[in-house]
């Protein structure tokens, strides 16, 4: 399955004529809203289509479009492939070698993009995409079936963004019927499901280093910014991209042979940023940097979810 993903109560709510009069029920709990009030709601109101579907649905068929012809052009020039050539590729400079593999991990992602968007405006052309209205602008959201957020994947400084931004319908996915239904009943969710959860989609290794690092470049209150902040965001930027567009090799070109020899070509320099900060902080790096924090009064800051994230609904 391509994707975008929808879940069969909205599904529902469209085909009864309920979706735009009625908010959709997302928990099998408000499935079970009576159709008594479906239908009293439906009387009292007249349905129509919320605003701007259709020019969501066409913009999103052009964005759709625009990176398909990106692919076409650049997919054959700029493939994953290219790096299994020696001598090709160490005919060129480490810095020409380096800049290619994040050409290639983008030119990659466009296929993705394409695909995903213009499936993306199918639905909401139909007006399965509808997900009610923002509540401090009041503009229409057409985005219940999103899967991907392009601008926050190519500018994600973190890998919790990260992945928060692709393929985000498999991320529900995964909270709604793994995390969720490994929690014993009337527990919250704890390590156990985080644990299988991840252990299912993916794992990461950059979040207690960002909690350790990051409060030595936050600006003084009342400052909003500072030149040491917008340094510590560039590199988290430059770190986060280009350990994305080495680790997803084997992704492109599905061979165990071909993904250890064109890790070898590159230098294996993703696996000794992430074992290199993993072993430092293993042997004495992280009890130093909290040292550090709370000799400086700044303890490192606690798990936040961010204003972004929250107001994100899926």
């Amino acid at each position: 399955m391509a994707g975008p993903a929808s879940d069969f109560a909205t599904y529902d709510a469209l085909v009864k004529d309920t979706l735009f009069t009625f908010p959709p029920p997302s928990t099998p709990t408000s499935a079970l809203t009576s159709s008594r009030s479906q239908k009293a709601v439906k009387k009292s109101r007249k349905l129509r289509s919320p605003a701007l579907r259709k020019t969501v649905a066409y913009q999103k068929l052009a964005i759709g479009l625009m990176f398909l012809g990106i692919y076409a052009l650049y997919g054959g020039k700029a493939g994953h492939d290219k790096i299994l050539d020696g001598k090709w590729w160490f005919s060129h400079s480490k810095l020409w070698r380096f800049g290619f593999i994040q050409l290639a991990g983008f030119i990659a992602r466009t296929k993705y993009y394409a695909v995903w968007t213009v499936a993306e405006g199918a639905c909401v052309l139909t007006g399965l995409g509808f997900n009610g209205y923002d509540a401090r602008t009041g503009k229409t959201l057409w985005n219940r079936v999103s899967n991907v957020v392009i601008w926050d994947i190519e500018t994600a400084q973190s890998f919790k963004v990260l992945f928060d931004s692709w393929n985000c319908r498999a991320n529900v996915w995964l909270r709604d019927t793994i995390y969720k239904r490994v929690t014993p009943p009337g527990k919250k969710p704890g390590f156990r499901s985080t644990l299988i959860t991840f252990l299912t989609s993916a794992f990461w290794v950059g979040r207690p280093f960002r909690h350790l690092i990051r409060p030595f470049f936050l600006p003084t209150p009342p400052q909003k910014t500072s030149v040491l902040k917008t340094f510590y965001d560039a590199m988290g930027w430059f770190f986060t991209q280009s350990s994305l567009n080495y680790l997803v090799l084997p992704f492109f070109l599905l061979d165990l042979k071909s993904a250890i020899t064109g890790w070898h070509h590159m230098g294996w320099y993703g696996h000794i940023m992430i074992f290199g900060a993993y072993i430092a902080l293993k042997l004495g790096g992280r009890a130093w940097l909290v040292s550090l924090n709370k000799r400086a009064g700044r303890p490192p800051p606690k798990k936040t979810i961010p204003a972004e994230a929250k107001k994100r609904e899926f």
